[in-house]
């Protein structure tokens, strides 16, 4: 191949790579405006202190139920759970940070940080206390350390796949999550091109049990890179966390809380 050959296909190529990247970008951010407008919050934006965290509340009488996501996982999967018990007593879910309409921030947390959030949330939504604490795998953790910070405010747990400290903080264990993280890097950066959302446009299939219109939030959701950051810095508060999480008596004793 000639040095005029090799250059021309050098800058055909990299004409190409750089407009196909262009267009991924306008797709996005036009295609992000649009889901802005699709999809307003469904709850409430409530401040905990200079950011905004989402609040989706239901029902009224108390004791509260308070639902908290696992790493990475979208609160709207829990709509149709918020649906059944809103006729008998008030329930809500929320967006952490990053997630969804709620804020994001910047720096790196620590589940010490999302325990405040949530506190200073329930605060700001005068919710009637006490609460009863609903946590999928993660969220666990989170729940177990409010009630040792704020046990007045606990009235009971539900625990959903959350195991044991000394089994999912083990080395080997973090060092799958650390995998994760990276890939969900990955993904954050190629989200300001549009490739996950245009992925999940073109290979999503449609679960049956999920209405059609609270399938598209979740999708719209989880492909911004707000959200792919947050579930990032989920996974990375578990490094964070290590050793003092693994201290005997680290997230409290239960006591009579009923679980």
């Amino acid at each position: 191949m000639s040095v005029a050959l090799h250059s021309s296909f050098t800058l055909a190529a990299s004409i190409l790579v750089i407009g196909t990247l262009s267009a991924g970008f306008v797709y996005e951010a036009v295609t992000r405006r649009r889901d802005a407008r699709r999809f307003p919050p469904l709850g409430r934006l409530i401040d905990v202190g200079g950011r905004r965290l989402h609040l989706l509340a239901k029902g009224t009488g108390g004791p509260t139920i308070v639902i908290e996501q696992g790493a990475g996982s979208p609160s709207l999967a829990w709509l149709s759970v918020l649906d059944q018990v809103a006729p008998f007593a008030c329930v809500c879910l929320y967006d952490r940070a990053g997630y969804q309409w709620s804020d994001a921030v910047s720096r790196p947390r620590t589940i010490e940080d999302r325990v405040r959030d949530l506190h200073a949330l329930l605060k700001g939504a005068a919710l009637p206390e006490p609460y009863i604490l609903v946590a999928h795998s993660y969220g666990g953790f989170l729940v177990r350390l409010f009630a040792r910070q704020y046990p007045d405010k606990v009235a009971g747990m539900v625990l959903v796949d959350t195991p044991h400290e000394r089994t999912y903080f083990r080395r080997e264990v973090l060092s799958l999550y650390s995998k994760f993280a990276w890939v969900l890097s990955l993904m954050k950066t190629l989200s300001w091109f549009g490739i996950p959302r245009l992925v999940v446009r073109l290979t999503a299939k449609a679960d049956p049990s999920i209405p059609s219109d609270v399938t598209a939030r979740i999708n719209a959701g989880m492909v911004r890179r707000e959200s792919f950051a947050a579930a990032m810095d989920d996974l990375r508060s578990c490094q964070k966390a290590l050793p003092w999480i693994l201290k005997p008596d680290a997230l409290g004793n239960l006591g009579d809380i009923p679980l």
